[in-house]
């Protein structure tokens, strides 16, 4: 524990975290917790929407959005979890097509995924535009970040 709560400190500090509320670990302030990888904490992460979507909003059948381009751990948590799953597709651009999401959003929709960077291609999907979709519909929204999360927010600076 110790060990997990240091690396998620530090990962905070490191992203601009650690002046939110009273600083990682306290409970104003960044939280966190540790996985294996990139692909259980997708799956942890879908578990969690479809069960507090549940419990929140009664959806019995759950839907999420995710652009062909994402991650195919996304789809074993579809499978593990029993999450009705609706691929999106992507623009010439290849990022995830804002309208085609609209689009597909249900009653049981409990997450819109958006990749930062995508999986095969490397570009970021329209996080911003996505997260807002979600947002203004009260339905979560996931940004997969695993290893573009440490690379995202110095690529400017590294040219």
């Amino acid at each position: 524990m110790k060990y997990e709560s240091e690396i998620v400190a530090m990962t905070a500090t490191m992203l601009g975290g650690a002046d939110i509320g009273d600083g990682p670990g306290s409970d104003t302030g960044v939280a966190g917790t540790l996985s294996s990888g990139g692909s259980e904490s997708i799956q942890l992460a879908m578990k969690t929407y479809r069960d507090h979507a549940r419990a929140t909003r009664g959806i019995t059948e759950p839907q999420m959005i995710v652009p062909i381009s994402a991650h195919a751990a996304f789809d074993k948590a579809a499978q593990y979890f029993g999450i009705d799953i609706v691929h999106i597709p992507t623009g010439p651009d290849w990022r995830a097509d804002v309208a085609a999401t609209e689009a597909a959003i249900t009653d049981d929709t409990i997450v819109i995924v958006g990749s930062s960077p995508s999986f095969p291609h490397g570009v970021i999907d329209p996080i911003d535009e996505l997260s807002e979709l979600a947002r203004s519909r009260g339905i979560g929204f996931h940004t997969d970040a695993c290893l573009g999360g440490f690379v995202v927010p110095w690529a400017e600076k590294l040219g």
